[in-house]
């Protein structure tokens, strides 16, 4: 679980960090990490999802033994892999800062 959690920190580093270096004025904007996040879930359950498929589960051909030493390899192989298949809720906010400028317009800059 510690390695697991390593690695989702280092992901989530590295998309904070592409994020800030796609923008054009160096500020983080919301909905650029929540972009690279969201892309980031896809790829993996995308990724979980290809595995359980190719597993073939199904097949009648197997034994019951055949069938539960997959299932246990597939379950040991999807252990490795980063996430979970169930849900993914995200929450991004953009904190600013208020400055009035000389004619008294509010103005928001982003932090």
């Amino acid at each position: 679980p510690d390695q697991r959690q390593a690695g989702l920190l280092a992901n989530l580093a590295h998309i904070i960090e592409c994020s800030r270096s796609h923008s054009n004025d160096g500020f983080l904007r919301a909905w650029e990490v929540m972009d690279g996040i969201v892309k980031h879930i896809i790829g993996i359950t995308d990724c979980q999802r290809s595995c359980l498929e190719s597993s073939n589960f199904d097949n009648p051909v197997l034994t019951t033994l055949e069938r539960r030493t997959k299932e246990l390899e597939v379950k040991d192989k999807l252990k490795t892999m980063s996430g979970k298949l169930d849900h993914a809720t995200l929450a991004v906010y953009e904190v600013c800062r208020v400055s009035t400028n000389s004619s008294t317009k509010a103005m928001w800059v982003a932090r």
